[in-house]
């Protein structure tokens, strides 16, 4: 989904054989943003892919599953620096998703690391396990409208 321009520059480019891999894909994990915020694209990659998840800012995430789509919210977090937080997200999703076998938990810790760090500059906010386990058990999620 992306490419570079003739200045270096990283851009969207669609991604043309997205239906012949994603057909072998079990989890997909994308940001909005990859695609523009674009809502068409975003739903023809969600129905490929066994398991999808579009992460989506401040907003959360929303996981596609059997054709449903289900939001997680945002954990509160202070913004000093987005940068990482989606590879965060999809790593933290992967592990605890393996560990589990539970797409649920394994979205809610995602949102918990992920909501850390974007709390500090480049890798001085990553959290430890049981940073995240503690934020979800505090619950403090955003509660704005999507």
């Amino acid at each position: 989904m992306r490419a570079w321009d003739a200045e270096g520059r990283v851009r969207y480019t669609p991604w043309t054989s997205a239906p012949t891999v994603l057909r072998r894909a079990n989890v997909l994990i994308f940001s909005e943003e990859d695609v523009r915020l674009d809502e068409q694209v975003i739903n023809q990659l969600t129905g490929l892919a066994t398991l999808s998840v579009v992460t989506r800012g401040r907003r959360g995430a929303d996981v596609c599953v059997d054709g449903k789509m289900i939001h997680f919210p945002a954990y509160a977090a202070t913004e000093v620096d987005p940068t990482g937080a989606g590879d965060v997200f999809a790593t933290a999703f992967l592990i605890r998703y393996q560990e589990t076998g539970d797409w649920t938990q394994a979205a809610e810790f995602a949102n918990a690391a992920a909501s850390f760090v974007i709390e500090g500059p480049g890798i001085s906010t990553l959290p430890t396990r049981e940073q995240v386990l503690t934020r979800i058990q505090s619950g403090r999620i955003i509660t704005t409208v999507r």
